[in-house]
C-alpha cells in the first residue's frame, strides 16, 4: 500500500471512530444531566424519528407518518369545549402533516383512511368526515388527487 492510501485509511478510521467517541460522550452527558430523557442509538436503513418513519431504500429517502405500536390507535386528542370544531381542525392538520410526511401516494392514502376511520370510530358521522376531506382537497385545489393514484401529481401537490 502506498503512503497516500495509508493516510486516507487512517484518516477515515480516525474520523469515524472520533465521531463515535464524541457521540458516546455527548449522549452520556445528556443521560447524566437528564435521566428522564429516554433515547436509543439506531444505525440502519430505517428509523422512527419523532412522528415520522424515515427509510433509505437503495439510496432514495422515503418517509411516512409513524404510529408508535404501544400507543392506542384510533383515538382523538382530548379537547375541552367545542370538540367538533377542534377535531375538525385536528383532522385538517393531520391531513397536512400526512402530505408533508408521506413521500408516496400510497402511504398518504393509507394515512388518510386511518384518519377517517379514527373519526368514525369516535362517533363522528360520515358527513363530518367527507366534508372535512372535501374541504382539504378543495382548499389546496387538488380535488382530483382524492381519487387518483398518480405519484407524479402527488409530488407536485406536495
Amino acid at each position: 500500500m502506498n503512503s497516500s492510501e495509508d493516510i486516507k485509511i487512517k484518516y477515515f478510521s480516525h474520523g469515524i471512530m472520533g465521531m463515535k467517541n464524541n457521540l458516546a460522550v455527548f449522549l452520556q452527558t445528556i443521560r447524566d444531566k437528564k435521566p428522564n430523557v429516554q433515547f436509543q442509538k439506531l444505525i440502519g436503513t430505517n428509523v422512527p424519528f419523532l412522528n415520522a418513519f424515515v427509510e433509505n431504500q437503495n439510496g432514495e429517502l422515503f418517509t411516512r407518518v409513524y404510529h408508535h405500536p404501544i400507543l392506542p390507535r384510533y383515538t382523538l386528542p382530548y379537547v375541552v369545549g367545542h370538540s367538533k370544531l377542534a377535531h375538525g381542525d385536528w383532522f385538517r392538520s393531520a391531513l397536512i402533516r400526512a402530505v408533508c410526511y408521506c413521500s408516496l401516494i400510497e402511504d398518504f392514502t393509507l394515512e388518510r383512511i386511518y384518519l377517517e376511520l379514527t373519526c368514525l370510530a369516535n362517533g363522528y358521522s360520515i358527513f363530518f368526515v367527507e366534508n372535512n376531506v372535501q374541504h382539504f382537497f378543495s382548499y389546496f385545489h387538488a380535488d382530483t388527487m382524492r381519487y387518483l393514484k398518480d405519484q407524479t401529481m402527488y409530488d407536485k401537490f406536495r
